[in-house]
Parts: structure tokens; C-alpha cells; sequence
């Protein structure tokens, strides 16, 4: 299987998909400014002199943790749905003939006539992650908790040294310090493989509901976990090759996206390609040895 498996192959097509697609570098400009929104709204809210002067005011630090956790779900949602947005264009670049996009492009999934059912679809998938990742949210809260916590009671408190600070605080510290990172490794090692099972799920939608077969979100789910049997530590790889783009990406302030993301997901439709292909190649394989 493995053999017939080329993420070198994968990722050559895809760099032809935009190659050979005009305008393609103008489906991601939406999210690029996005995410360069969230990412400096996000760095403000975690300054120390905002921290400082948080701190410093009766009552503000709930609405300030409020607002730190409210203002990541609520823009992540967002721009989810905009990245939903340039892989439901690459799915009519590569099934339904398309051969240009525009800016507005970047939008095409809020034009979908099934929208309702690519929501219901995105927070069932987004539903069963979060249960998986429990664990680990639990593990990175307190992880970042207990911090936030020790800075809080030196400013709170006039603490400039360290060492002032008392040992029953210091030991609520540590234990949810080294408990929240126990936590988290335990959690991310459970949550990987599910993400990567489900990884399938929003190709097989945009496929399902072009050809009227949509039955169910939860069926979709199941039908990416039989997909992925096998092939979630190729798709893992495949990740991985682009750890350098994205950290590009962030040295670039996100500009270098406007290649990344129609590469990345092109990738993630070649992706699929390949497995029916290599399933198919396989079938015939054992047919043939089969029939011998």
C-alpha cells in the first residue's frame, strides 16, 4: 500500500491545480486578513502591561478571561468556515471544471444552497473533537490557569520577587503546572488519531451533497473513519511537510498564506484522490490474485 502511497506525488499535483487555475491566489486573501486580525488582537490581549492593568481593576479579571476565551471560539468559528470556503472552491476547480476564482470566492460556502446542512455538519464533527479533546483543554487550562494564577497574586499582592511569594501558593502552582502537563500529553495523544479520522469529512460532504447523497452528519463522520483506516500517519506526514510553510507564514505576518492555504487544502483534495486510487489498484490487485 505503502509504495503505491506518494506524498511527493500528492503535493506536485497540487502546485499543478494552482498552477493551472487563474486567480487562485485571490480565494484566501479573506483568511489571511483574518487571521492576521486575530493574531494581533490576541498578542494585545496578552501583553504584560494589559495583564498588569487587568489585574489592577475590581472585578475585571473574569471579563478579561471571559473575553480571552469568548473572542478565540467566536473568530475560530469564523474563519473555519473560510478555509470550508477555498476547499469548496478547489472541490469545483477539480470536479466541477472551474478554472478561475476570484475574491469572492473566499466567501463561497455562505452562498452554498445547503448551508444548513455544512453547519450542522461542521459543529457535529467540531462536537465529537471537542469530547476527544477534553482531556487535553482540561490539561492546557490548567497548565496556562495555574500561571496566570501566580502572575495574578504578585501583581495583586505588590510581589515583585519571586522568592516572597508564599509555599502554599507555589504548591498550587506546581500542582496544576505539572498535573495540567501530564494532562495535556495524555490528551494529545488521544486526540490526534481521532482528528486525523475525521480529517475526511468535509471532502465526502461537499462529494455528498453534489451528487444528493447527503444522509447524515453522523454518517459522515463514520465514513471519514473508514476512509482514514490506515492512512491517518500518511496524512499526519503529509501535515508535517508543511510545518515550514506555516511557520512562514507567522514570520510573514500571514502574507506568504495567499500561497499556503490553496496549497494545503489542494493538498488535502489530492490527498483523497490518492486513497481511492490506491484502494482501487488494491482491489484489483487481490482480483486478479484472486481469480489466479
Amino acid at each position: 500500500m505503502h509504495s503505491l502511497f506518494s506524498l511527493t506525488r500528492i503535493r506536485a499535483k497540487a502546485r499543478q491545480t494552482l498552477q493551472d487555475t487563474a486567480g487562485i491566489f485571490f480565494l484566501p486573501l479573506l483568511a489571511v486578513f483574518l487571521g492576521l486580525t486575530i493574531q494581533f488582537i490576541s498578542s494585545r490581549s496578552q501583553d504584560p502591561a494589559t495583564i498588569v492593568a487587568v489585574a489592577n481593576q475590581d472585578g475585571a479579571t473574569w471579563q478579561y478571561l471571559s473575553a480571552s476565551i469568548g473572542f478565540p471560539i467566536f473568530s475560530g468559528i469564523l474563519l473555519s468556515f473560510l478555509y470550508l470556503s477555498i476547499s469548496y472552491t478547489l472541490f469545483q476547480i477539480l470536479y466541477k471544471g472551474k478554472t478561475q476564482t476570484s475574491f469572492k470566492d473566499g466567501l463561497a460556502i455562505f452562498q452554498h444552497p445547503e448551508f444548513g446542512k455544512i453547519v450542522t455538519t461542521y459543529f457535529t464533527k467540531t462536537f465529537f473533537l471537542f469530547l476527544w479533546a477534553l482531556p487535553l483543554l482540561i490539561g492546557s487550562f490548567l497548565l496556562i490557569g495555574s500561571s496566570v494564577f501566580v502572575v495574578f497574586y504578585m501583581v495583586s499582592n505588590n510581589i515583585s520577587q519571586p522568592e516572597l511569594i508564599p509555599d502554599a501558593v507555589l504548591a498550587t502552582f506546581g500542582l496544576g503546572f505539572f498535573g495540567g502537563l501530564f494532562l495535556s500529553l495524555i490528551g494529545f495523544a488521544l486526540y490526534l488519531p481521532q482528528y486525523y479520522a475525521y480529517s475526511l469529512v468535509d471532502i465526502l460532504l461537499f462529494q455528498a451533497l453534489d451528487q444528493g447523497h447527503f444522509t447524515g452528519a453522523r454518517k459522515l463522520l463514520k465514513q471519514s473513519r473508514l476512509f482514514m483506516r490506515g492512512y491517518k500517519v500518511k496524512r499526519f506526514l503529509l501535515d508535517l511537510s508543511f510545518v515550514g510553510w506555516f511557520i512562514l507564514i507567522s514570520l510573514t505576518f500571514g502574507m506568504v498564506g495567499v500561497y499556503v492555504l490553496p496549497y494545503y487544502y489542494a493538498s488535502q483534495w489530492h490527498f483523497y484522490q490518492t486513497i481511492l486510487e490506491t484502494n482501487s489498484i488494491l482491489s484489483q490487485i487481490i482480483e486478479k490474485n484472486t481469480l489466479a
